[in-house]
């Protein structure tokens, strides 16, 4: 489950629903550009690449002996001893103000292209620069674009059109307050729209994951939004609807009763403007997505740990993995069939290592093994069921036959050898499932098989149309009512969201 607090509660009587999504429309290039940055002073948090980590709030509200800065209210905690981890955002060392300056500076090996520039400082404990300079140079080294700018929140955003610019300087002449220093966690370049039940037209968010990655659904995100003061026009070169890009930022939160619950991070993949533009429909899916038009060429035949594989398929594509319950050690080959994408080749890395893998809503491609607690981590009773409908029981399953072949695996002739594993019955009359993995390694394919066997012996499927709880996650526990009032626990494999107003969810899910 999401980390909600103690008062939060999913499915009061009545409830005041929103949904908050922000789009962050920036140029793709500066933001991959982490190295970019530099500047004239930096304190002992200067951890100048943090500017450029996507993070836009400090960890926690820190103290520092500032002037006038450290209440005694509760409100200020003191930095942890390692910060290692820790998002501190950039600290200067000198204050600024009375004719005391800082200046940062990116430089880009391309040219870039932005509807602006957002600035955040320090929103936990409200500090920000109240005056600063801006000048962008073109790749010959001349301005072009400078201005000096007053500013009255922790978030700096200046909406000015400027293309094919090389490097942008910012001055820091003033804080909010006399006697500080400067605090930025994070720099777009761009701006952020951001739209809520007032704009918004209809949200639909799609999870999923298969228990035997048979498939590794990606994450979706569709919404339609008001278009009426024509920001997203095609003839207008200056609007945002010109500086889409693929991979650019969308994230989205479902706020219950006045708690917001993350939904995780989006990356825009295509818009549709209808004829009137009234109602653009927006696009994103997660960072999976990309890899499917990437054909992966590094299939060895070697045996290896998935970790291992894993890291092999993603190369220099900058993913975050986790491996739950030491599947990361599980012996596979690194042996795709040929002309496989990297997104198919770690479904059948998965596969062969006997786990779930599926992208959580932190961006983090998770490999676990997923089955029904004991212990329901929720539950979705009568009273926030729609109706009973959506409870169904596959066929049995007698056996599994694997066929872990594949064209790495030749004898001294040069001919190819034949593994096929087999679990369950495998007599006549009997229902055996086939499956085809030439990842699985030897030493593993009596385990896969019997693996495959038990995940289809969770027989008792479930896609119930529910209230919504937008803290539940795939791989949660949930109890689901049925018509008899029985309550049975299902692992949730499924999440299809709608919101138009009104939140509600078709909950999918797998039981024994």
């Amino acid at each position: 489950m999401i980390k909600t607090s103690k008062k939060y509660i999913p499915f009061p009587v009545v409830r005041d629903v929103d949904c908050l999504i922000s789009f962050s429309v920036l140029d793709t290039v500066a933001e991959s550009d982490s190295t970019s940055a530099s500047a004239d002073d930096s304190g002992v948090f200067g951890n100048i690449a943090s500017v450029n980590n996507g993070i836009r709030s400090p960890d926690g509200c820190y103290i520092s002996l500032e002037k006038n800065l450290w209440s005694l209210n509760g409100e200020f905690e003191p930095l942890p001893d390692d910060t290692d981890g820790v998002n501190t955002g950039w600290w200067s060392e000198k204050l600024i103000g009375g004719g005391n300056t800082v200046k940062m500076r990116f430089d880009f090996a391309a040219d870039v292209t932005t509807l602006g520039w957002t600035l955040y400082f320090d929103p936990k404990s409200g500090q920000y620069v109240k005056k600063i300079g801006i000048t962008a140079y073109d790749s010959a080294g001349k301005k072009v674009h400078s201005g000096i700018y007053e500013n009255d929140s922790p978030v700096f955003s200046l909406r000015q059109y400027l293309g094919g610019y090389r490097a942008v300087e910012f001055v820091f002449y003033e804080a909010s307050h006399e006697g500080r220093r400067v605090r930025l966690t994070e720099v777009d370049f761009g701006i952020t729209k951001n739209y809520d039940r007032n704009s918004l037209g209809r949200v639909s968010i799609t999870y999923g994951a298969d228990i035997l990655s048979r498939s590794i659904p990606s994450r979706e995100l569709i919404f339609t939004f008001d278009n009426s003061d024509k920001e997203y026009n095609l003839l207008n070169p200056d609007e945002v609807y010109q500086h889409l890009q693929e991979g650019q930022r969308i994230e989205v939160k479902m706020s219950v009763g006045g708690e917001e619950v993350g939904m995780g991070e989006f990356r825009f993949t295509s818009a549709d403007v209808s004829r009137s533009g009234i109602a653009p429909e927006i696009t994103a899916h997660d960072a999976l997505y990309a890899l499917d038009g990437s054909e992966f060429t590094g299939g060895t035949g070697a045996e290896m740990t998935l970790s291992q594989a894993v890291a092999a398929v993603l190369g220099d594509y900058e993913l975050e993995c986790a491996y739950d319950g030491g599947c990361g050690d599980t012996a596979v080959l690194l042996a795709p069939p040929a002309g496989s994408s990297a997104r198919e080749t770690l479904r059948l890395l998965a596969q062969a290592a006997m786990c779930t893998v599926y992208i959580d809503r932190r961006g983090v491609l998770r490999f676990a093994q997923i089955s029904p607690a004991s212990v329901a981590d929720g539950m979705i009773t009568s009273d926030e069921l729609y109706d009973y409908s959506g409870v169904s029981v596959s066929e049995p399953a007698d056996g599994v036959s694997l066929n872990a072949s594949g064209e790495y695996r030749l004898d001294a002739d040069g001919k190819q050898i034949r593994y096929i594993y087999t679990a369950g019955s495998q007599g006549v009359g009997s229902q055996v499932q086939t499956f085809s993995n030439p990842c699985v390694a030897p030493s593993m394919g009596s385990a896969v098989a019997q693996w495959l066997l038990e995940g289809l012996r969770m027989r008792k499927h479930y896609a119930v149309k529910n209230r919504c709880d937008p803290a539940v996650e795939i791989g949660d526990t949930v109890r689901i009512d049925d018509i008899f009032q029985n309550r049975e626990n299902a692992v949730v494999t499924g999440i299809d969201i709608s919101y138009d107003g009104t939140l509600s969810a078709v909950t999918k899910g797998v039981g024994r």
